[in-house]
């Protein structure tokens, strides 16, 4: 790895050579010198959170040159101290340096400007005999840096040299490092999105082995237990559906706040994935028992999903009469629960009751406006009109169609709910053939929420336009790396 140095300015190099030389104890001068600088950066930065609204770029830069100046400073002084003279010094230095350079770092980050964050962070891993803590942070932080930067081969190479570095993924307390951990299914995460099977298969070995050994190695319950949600991640992930029950199985707990949840998701997987219908039938029956009475919120979801699985059972009478019940005893849930609605539409149609069918489709569409569920049966059923021959009719939905989604853009600007719709109003264009308005389209859906699922989701999208569509391969290859460069944020949630 390139390490490169910033050219310290001449007056603070001047400063150390200044301390050096007259000083009795230059140590702790430096030490001094260096606190004073981050001290004033840190009240600079304090004042600023306070009305954030009333930070100027130019105040902006302020803060983060006071901060550069104290990241400078700490780096020249432990070149020029001598560790074993002066180790208490010098160890409170190597402190000052790193929380200098790291929230140096931070405010480039995420003022993209991942070339300078790079640089300050390369720097700091410089110096000799960093603590272990240090190194592992600075290493991570890199590693977004480079990926945001479009960076992913060096970014894997550093957040291979952090995991090969700091092995088992715990702090000196025992406490377990969940950024550390979570890394080989963020990798794989990536890889799998981004349509690299050969590199996403690889990864997956690598973490599947990573997280095995830790479950068979090391006897931390908390430790074991997050390897295991990430076992269980990775199986989701990938569609290994029986394995991914077999770890949620290992982490339930009666005492664990999420012991109901995880539970729902087993029967989930079990009537949805696996079409074992009895077993998740057994497995909500069981739960609502327990939970009605206690818990209104979670029995009425379980109820909704005991509806789900007549659905898949063929029995859309029975389904549709629990929908019922939860639309005239739990209102206040059926008003926020898009999905039962369109449970009792579709059970309709499953029954050759088109008529009726698309009186409740409609009713979605008005009462849910937003909802993923509306988004869809505004399309859904244009497209069944179409296919029943009806063309007038259907032609005048597609039209009110993509009225509706700009309806619902506009007035849910800088919300999911806009992006939602503009993804349903490209499937509009993607549906007509015309490629490079959707393309454009999923783009522009990007650009408006580049933090979203939603947004990258139209990203790849764009970029699979761009190769299967328009026969411009590089194109789609540089929007996978835009891609790649989007989720750099390492987090214990992932996409499927």
């Amino acid at each position: 790895m390139n390490r490169p140095y910033c050219i310290p300015t001449f007056a603070l190099l001047l400063m150390v050579v200044l301390t050096i030389g007259c000083a009795d104890n230059s140590a702790v001068s430096l030490r001094y010198s260096v606190e004073k600088k981050l001290h004033r950066a840190e009240r600079a930065l304090e004042k600023s959170n306070i009305k954030p609204e009333l930070v100027t770029p130019e105040a902006s830069a302020e803060i983060r040159q006071l901060y550069a100046e104290a990241a400078d400073l700490g780096v020249i002084a432990l070149d020029s101290i001598d560790q074993k003279r002066f180790p208490v010094e010098y160890r409170e230095l190597q402190h000052l340096a790193f929380q200098a350079t790291g929230q140096l770092a931070r405010m480039y980050y995420y003022d993209r400007q991942f070339t300078k964050a790079i640089t300050a962070l390369e720097r700091l891993l410089s110096i000799t005999d960093l603590q272990p803590l240090y190194i592992l942070a600075t290493q991570i932080n890199l590693g977004r840096s480079l990926q945001a930067s479009r960076q992913w081969d060096s970014a894997l190479a550093v957040y291979d040299m952090a995991l090969e570095g700091h092995y088992p993924p715990i702090d000196e307390t025992g406490d377990v490092l969940l950024t550390l951990l979570n890394l080989p299914t963020h990798i794989h995460r990536i890889e799998h999105l981004a349509g690299d099977s050969v590199a996403a298969a690889e990864r997956l070995a690598w973490a599947l082995e990573y997280y095995g050994n830790l479950v068979e190695t090391f006897p931390e319950a908390n430790l074991k237990a997050a390897a295991h949600g990430n076992l269980a991640r990775l199986y989701d992930q990938t569609g290994q559906w029986q394995k991914e029950i077999d770890q949620l199985y290992l982490l339930l707990d009666s005492t664990s706040s999420a012991y109901a949840t995880i539970r729902i998701k087993i029967a989930d997987l079990y009537g949805i994935r696996l079409r074992q219908f009895s077993q998740a039938t057994e497995l909500y029956n069981e739960l609502a028992t327990e939970l009605e009475g206690t818990d209104s919120v979670l029995y009425a979801i379980v109820q909704h999903k005991i509806a789900a699985v007549k659905m898949e059972q063929g029995r859309y009478s029975e389904a549709r009469q629990i929908g019922t019940k939860l639309k005239r005893n739990y209102r206040w849930y059926f008003d926020t629960s898009p999905l039962t609605q369109y449970l009792i539409a579709r059970s309709f149609e499953l029954e050759d009751n088109w008529n009726r069918a698309e009186i409740e489709y409609n009713y979605l569409i008005e009462n849910y406006r937003g909802s993923d569920e509306a988004l869809a049966a505004f399309l859904y059923v244009a497209e069944y009109l179409e296919n029943a021959g009806r063309k007038a009719e259907a032609e005048r939905k597609f039209e009110d169609a993509e009225k509706y989604y700009q309806q619902v853009a506009a007035t849910s600007s800088g919300t999911i709910v806009e992006a939602k719709a503009l993804a349903y109003q490209a499937d509009l264009f993607a549906r007509q053939e015309d490629w490079p308005k959707t393309a454009k389209l999923f783009l522009h859906l990007f650009e408006r929420f580049p933090e979203t699922e939603t947004g990258r989701r139209a990203l790849l999208r764009a970029s699979g336009i761009y190769k299967h569509k328009l026969g411009d391969v590089v194109t789609a290859d540089s929007l996978i790396d835009i891609f790649r460069a989007s989720i750099a944020e390492i987090t214990g949630t992932q996409e499927k």
